[in-house]
């Protein structure tokens, strides 16, 4: 049996804006332009919710209700609580002499960090409730999944990575934000461009 929930929010954005549906959706979109100087447009989300047992499936469709085209990418953001592991797959493509591998990182993002360890299958960040500083991170997750560990539990996030994708951030599909109250475990779409209606 499945139990649905679905849930409707609006939010405005304009040229060279973000907007976010709120805490309580956790959900947001950034857009990168369309229209005029003073345009306004506006995208409808709803989030559907299916519960199931052992599983929860969330689908977040985005409607634009204003007058010009919005290129676009989904952001969907699932909040871990703290003291936990995240685990992310690494590529493991066979690209030749080319790289298979990508690392994005925000300002004063150390890549020494005492939370990320950098393994040769997996990228694991902790979740320290005792650390001062905050940290982010976004890759490629051509696997399409990621974990959290936390309290005896295993929270594993699927969503679909488009190889031939453009996705913002330096081609992350995949972001991670901690700090000491907790972790953002971060899917993005490629980005691309929604039409009116």
């Amino acid at each position: 049996r499945h139990a649905r929930a679905v849930s409707r929010t609006q939010c405005r954005c304009g040229p060279g804006r973000r907007a976010s549906a709120g805490r309580e959706q956790q959900d947001a979109v950034g857009d990168r332009g369309g229209g005029g100087e003073h345009a306004v447009d506006l995208l409808d989300q709803r989030h559907e919710v299916r519960l199931a047992p052992d599983r929860v499936r969330v689908t977040n469709t985005l409607t634009n209700c204003g007058a010009w085209p919005v290129e676009l990418a989904v952001w969907s953001l699932t909040v871990g609580s703290r003291g936990g592991r995240e685990v992310i797959p690494v590529t493991q493509r066979n690209t030749g002499l080319l790289p298979n591998r990508l690392v994005a990182l925000w300002p004063g993002m150390p890549m020494t960090d005492r939370r990320v360890h950098w393994g040769e299958r997996y990228l694991v960040v902790d979740c320290d409730p005792a650390a001062k500083d905050c940290f982010k991170l976004g890759v490629p997750d051509e696997h399409g999944w990621a974990a959290y560990f936390n309290h005896d539990l295993c929270f594993l996030i699927k969503f679909e990575h488009r190889r031939a994708g453009v996705y913002p951030d330096f081609g992350s599909s995949w972001e991670t934000f901690t700090a000491d109250w907790g972790v953002e475990l971060e899917s993005l779409s490629p980005l691309q461009t929604l039409k009116p209606g």
